[in-house]
């Protein structure tokens, strides 16, 4: 304590001179009882050391956990599990605190921004949750700091005669149910593998109705009836005719190859999150594209609102496209026969 503080204390005593104190040795005595006891009751106390917290992959561990208990969807914990395990090894199983210029790093190294702002927003979550647990003492990642929304590339739809290659290609194998459930019907993917699984597909797969039935069980956002257009009957006669799935069964990867094979160089190697339901967004943005079309049918066959379809998957296509793409029925598709080479004249 200051050593000036009793005696400006003894000072204002001695100008007020409370009555029945005569004494200035009495003053005195008051007036250093009055500053311990101001000195006590407003100090700040010396805080405690911060507990040290579980180490970064414990964590994650936990934290994932009371996201399952919360009842997270699957498919965003496992958007949760995927970018919090990528950030554990990037960093190294370290204490939580000064994890600001590795999560920066990390953020740093995403290259698409779409993908980034997602990360963005797992780890502030995550750090948030962590200053509840006492974990740490402050949020590392500014809210300042967090990357602008931005609407994903406009130019992810398949044209005509990319969408004509991959059919042309997968016509005759397993992928074929999913090409043209993907394509002619906007399905998702995860929706047309629930699909598969269901014990009997073709009850929800309706060719002589014309719909499709998404119950609550395998949709993504909400149940519907998609419309079947003329060229997807035709695909559904060759997928039933030739005893096709609607998935393949062995490899996924598959279809990322077959993807990559028939798209332009440049458009091959677009970031992950512009190759996203590329062909769910080639379907809406063709049926857009068909003269009468309207934004309440399409997003009512696509399960999304009238706002994230103009947001999100509306691409601007020419309508001389839009008919060209839902005229690629088999017959279109299927490989010419070679050329027979001109007869010789007779010599």
């Amino acid at each position: 304590m200051d050593p000036a503080v009793p005696d400006a204390i003894l000072a204002l005593l001695q100008r007020l001179r409370p009555a029945g104190l005569r004494s200035d040795r009495r003053l005195r005595r008051i007036a250093a009882a009055i500053a311990t006891d101001f000195a006590r009751a407003f100090s700040a106390p010396s805080p405690a050391p911060p507990a040290p917290g579980p180490p970064l992959s414990a964590a994650v561990a936990e934290y994932l956990l009371h996201k399952e208990a919360e009842g997270c969807r699957p498919a965003t914990h496992r958007a949760y599990r995927l970018v919090l395990h990528r950030f554990a090894v990037r960093a190294g199983d370290r204490s939580l605190a000064g994890l600001t210029a590795a999560a920066a790093a990390f953020l740093h190294r995403i290259p698409h921004p779409v993908s980034r702002r997602s990360a963005w927003i797992v780890l502030h979550r995550f750090f948030r949750w962590a200053v509840t647990m006492n974990h740490l003492a402050a949020q590392p990642l500014a809210f300042a700091d967090r990357p602008r929304h931005v609407v994903p590339n406009a130019g992810v739809v398949y044209t005509p005669a990319e969408a004509r290659a991959i059919l042309a290609r997968t016509m005759a194998t397993d992928e074929i149910g999913f090409w043209a459930l993907a394509l002619f019907s906007g399905l998702r993917t995860e929706e047309i593998k629930r699909l598969q699984r269901h014990p009997a597909p073709w009850t929800l797969v309706r060719p002589d109705p014309g719909v499709i039935e998404v119950p609550p069980a395998m949709a993504k956002r909400r149940p519907r009836l998609i419309p079947i257009l003329p060229v997807l009957r035709a695909w559904l006669d060759w997928i039933r005719r030739h005893r096709f799935p609607f998935f393949p069964p062995r490899d996924r990867l598959r279809l990322a190859r077959t993807r990559r094979a028939v798209l332009a160089p440049g458009r091959a190697r677009l970031p992950p999150a512009a190759r996203q339901n590329m062909a769910r967004r080639s379907y809406i943005s063709y049926r857009l594209g068909l003269p009468g079309s309207s934004y309440a049918a399409v997003a009512a066959a696509a399960g999304n609102t009238e706002a994230t379809i103009a947001k999100y998957y509306r691409r601007t296509v020419a309508p001389a496209d839009a008919a060209a793409y839902f005229s690629l029925d088999p017959a279109a598709c299927a490989p010419c026969p070679p050329t027979p080479p001109p007869l010789r004249s007779p010599t």
